[in-house]
């Protein structure tokens, strides 16, 4: 079945289970060695006469010179060196970074030493926060107590964007972190693609405008970037091989020029799986 709102879809980027950690890269700071060498403007020496010649200085009669007289108190004359003094200003390298709940309480969201996200409950989501380039340490609690659910130390990229999506349950927590990896064009093309934070461990078919779009989607999964003509679109995810609806949002729209992820919660025993669109552009 051919739809022409549809267009390029790759799951060559799809991958499975969180990110992985890794080790702290610290920041870098500007040089300014080249700066002050530039300049730098050397002495030019005069002309002498001619052969080697070793200047002799007549102790004659020798009278010290007399200083004037300058301003009152104790002053320290001040001597040109030719060389301009900058300051050192390191130059202050940033990532940003938002969060999804995708846990069936509410939670509080720490990173370092600083409270980010307070009382976030299930399927909401926070602004973009900005973070130095490095490593930093985030950490869940349950809301309003000092119950930790999860603690990981992550690294932050220069000018990258990533979601942390916590989820979990009975004491199995785990936050899936992903970076976006798509860049906001002048076009009526919207970049969407599928992550997955649901509970229910069923795989799933995706369907766009009843066109089905990826099979078997799992647990943790991500998958590529699907290419869409702005609008409103008919998104349905049904039990993989069947067409059993699990869930179905008739009017999902999504901007040209735009990226976004879908994300997929609930456990459909509890809470039913549901869907939340989280634009990645900032």
């Amino acid at each position: 079945m051919n739809n022409d709102n549809i267009l390029d879809f790759t799951i060559g980027n799809r991958r499975t289970g969180p990110y992985n950690e890794t080790r702290f890269q610290p920041s870098e700071f500007s040089d300014i060695k080249n700066i002050v060498d530039s300049n730098f403007q050397p002495a030019t020496p005069g002309f002498g006469p001619e052969g080697e010649v070793t200047p002799e200085v007549s102790t004659d009669d020798f009278q010290p010179a007399t200083p004037g007289f300058g301003p009152e108190g104790e002053v320290t004359p001040e001597i040109s060196t030719g060389v301009t003094i900058l300051p050192v200003i390191p130059i202050l390298r940033y990532g940003y970074m938002r969060f999804i709940n995708g846990y069936v309480g509410n939670i509080d969201i720490y990173v370092d030493n600083d409270k980010v996200a307070n009382n976030v409950g299930f399927g909401e989501y926070t602004s973009y926060y900005i973070f130095l380039v490095g490593n930093h340490r985030v950490r869940v609690y349950k809301a309003g107590t000092k119950n930790k659910l999860y603690e990981k130390v992550i690294k932050i990229k220069n000018f990258s964007k990533y979601i942390g999506a916590f989820e979990g349950n009975k004491n199995m927590y785990s936050m899936v972190i992903t970076e976006s990896s798509c860049n906001k064009t002048n076009s009526n093309i919207a970049s969407v693609r599928f992550i997955s934070i649901s509970e229910n461990k069923t795989y799933l078919d995706i369907y766009v405008d009843d066109i089905i779009v990826i099979k078997d989607f799992y647990h943790n999964d991500i998958s590529g970037y699907l290419a869409l003509q702005e609008g409103s679109h008919n998104i349905k995810l049904t039990r993989a091989g069947t067409m059993r609806v699990v869930v179905e949002e008739p009017q999902l729209k999504f901007d040209g020029s735009n990226c976004y992820s879908v994300y997929i919660l609930g456990d459909n025993i509890n809470i039913p799986i549901q869907l939340r669109v989280l634009k990645e552009n900032i």
